[in-house]
Formats: structure tokens, C-alpha cells, sequence
């Protein structure tokens, strides 16, 4: 299983990932996983590949290349593509089940984001699984084709696009198993695979490691 993860030096989330890809280990130690940084990010301790790139974290910037980026490592499909700041607690093998070009969870009503947020970006591109790249090309040449400028949360309304045009064969994950937000630090619950610690959550990721996995 093959997974991708974004992580810059300038967003200075470096103990963020390396939690990540410690516990993504712990469960799935056969993974391959493969880290897409800007040139002056270190190598995360047990990836297998790290693809560097002249990236300049910008919210607008990256949200564009994002697409981009994943089609640019060069790994065999099914690839996992899943954001820094995620806490794996359990194995995911399940998730390749079926057939789909993309599965993904589809934005829960108490992730912390405003109605009218849901209502713009109803996915959440944080952990999502590709079984094939046809999926990544269509949404670049959206994104080239009709996306000049540099909006806010383009990815997340390119991926909305696609995953509603019925071109694509779409698999929805379980957002309260496979792409969490905790309400707080002490919260956890064992049904839970993957917990993601948005925002200000990321400076929980420690105390709540420590606290919940042995």
C-alpha cells in the first residue's frame, strides 16, 4: 500500500508529519510511503522516497499544485494521498475494497467549520485513495483549463466537481472512522483509524499521542 504526504520546511510542520509516519508504521509497517517537500525540508525517519520541489507553502499555491503534485511521484496505484497532521490507529487495508477511481469522506457537520464552508467544499481532501491516476488527470486539467487565478480551496472545489460530475466511479469513506477531528485532547475512541488534527488541533498531536497510544 502506497501512501503520499505533503510536508514543508517553511510550515515548520516537521513534528507533525514524523508523528504521522511513525504511527502509519505501527500499523501498516509494509507501506510505502513517500514524502513531497520544498528543498529545505529534512527527511522524515521511515519513508521510502522523498520528492523535492522548488514549493513555497502558501495556502493558495498549494491548494493549486495539489493535484499536480501527487500525479508527479511516480509510484504504482492504488496510492493513498493523506494530509501531514494525521494520526493513524489502526490498519487500512479495507479501504481498497471495491472497485472506484476515488474514495474519500465526505465533510461532517461538527468538523469545526462553518455551514457555509460545508456547503462550498462538502469533501474533505485530507486522506483520500486513488485507484488509478485518471482520477488526478481530469482534475489538473480542470484546474489548468478554467482555474487562472489562485483561489483559496481550489483543489477542494475541483475535487467537489468531479466527484458530482457521475464521470467517476466514487467510494465514500466513514469521516468518523477515516478522517476524525477531535473535539479535544482527551477524546479518542477505538473504532477510529484516522484522526486529523486540523488547524490549531496540530499542537494537541503530542500530548495526545502520549496519552492514547502505547
Amino acid at each position: 500500500m502506497n501512501f503520499v504526504f505533503s510536508q514543508m520546511a517553511s510550515y515548520n510542520d516537521t513534528p507533525y508529519a514524523s508523528m504521522m509516519v511513525e504511527s502509519l508504521l505501527k500499523h501498516m509497517p509494509d507501506a510505502g510511503i513517500i514524502q513531497m517537500s520544498d528543498r529545505d525540508a529534512n527527511r522524515i525517519p521511515g519513508v521510502v522516497g522523498l520528492v523535492r520541489g522548488n514549493f513555497v507553502y502558501d495556502e493558495n499555491v498549494f491548494a493549486r499544485d495539489l493535484f499536480d503534485r501527487i500525479m508527479f511521484v511516480h509510484v504504482d496505484y492504488p496510492l493513498i494521498y493523506c494530509d501531514a497532521d494525521m494520526i493513524f490507529t489502526g490498519d487500512l487495508s479495507e479501504v481498497l475494497e471495491g472497485d472506484f477511481d476515488i474514495a474519500l469522506c465526505k465533510r461532517p457537520q461538527n468538523d469545526g467549520t462553518s455551514i457555509s464552508y460545508r456547503v462550498i467544499h462538502p469533501y474533505n481532501i485530507g486522506f483520500m485513495v486513488f485507484k488509478n491516476r485518471y482520477f488526478l488527470e481530469v482534475c489538473q486539467s480542470v484546474m489548468d483549463t478554467f482555474f487562472k487565478g489562485s483561489e483559496f480551496g481550489i483543489a477542494q472545489h475541483v475535487t467537489g466537481l468531479a466527484v458530482n460530475s457521475g464521470e467517476f466511479k466514487v467510494k465514500f469513506l466513514d469521516s468518523e472512522i477515516y478522517n476524525h477531528t477531535p473535539k479535544d485532547v482527551h477524546e479518542f475512541d477505538p473504532n477510529v483509524k484516522v484522526w486529523h488534527f486540523k488547524g490549531d488541533r496540530k499542537s494537541w498531536m503530542q500530548e495526545w499521542q502520549t496519552a492514547h497510544i502505547k
